[in-house]
C-alpha cells in the first residue's frame, strides 16, 4: 500500500517476486481503495493474516481496518470508513510492528 499526502491508499502488489523483476500489479498509481488516511502517521498491516490493517492517528489512537480485497486490490473493507479504534497511546512508542499471533496454552 501507499498513501499520498492528500490521503489516497493505493495498493499494489509485487507480481515479480518470483523472478525479482519489477512487475507490479497497480502499476504507477496503484489501485485506489480508500481515502481520508493523511490523518495517520503510521500504517501498517499484514497481508499475510487476511488484510489487516492498522493506523496510528497524530493523537496516539489505534485503529484496525481489514482489506477484504487485498487479493486482487478491490476496494472492500471491513470496519467502514473511520476503522475501529483498538487502542490508545500508541504515540508514545517510537516504532510499532505487526508480530505473529501466538497463542499460549
Amino acid at each position: 500500500m501507499g498513501i499520498t499526502a492528500n490521503g489516497d491508499v493505493g495498493w499494489y502488489r509485487h507480481d515479480g517476486w518470483i523472478d525479482e523483476s519489477a512487475t507490479w500489479t497497480g502499476g504507477k498509481g496503484g489501485r485506489r481503495i480508500g481515502s481520508g488516511w493523511q490523518f495517520y502517521t503510521e500504517v501498517f498491516g499484514s497481508y499475510d493474516a487476511n488484510g489487516q490493517i492498522y493506523g496510528i492517528a497524530y493523537e496516539g489512537f489505534l485503529d484496525w481496518y481489514r482489506h477484504e480485497g487485498w487479493p486482487d486490490g478491490s476496494p472492500t473493507r471491513v470496519a467502514g470508513d473511520g476503522g475501529r479504534r483498538v487502542g490508545v497511546a500508541f504515540d508514545h512508542f517510537s516504532r510499532v510492528v505487526l508480530g505473529p499471533v501466538v497463542e499460549f496454552a
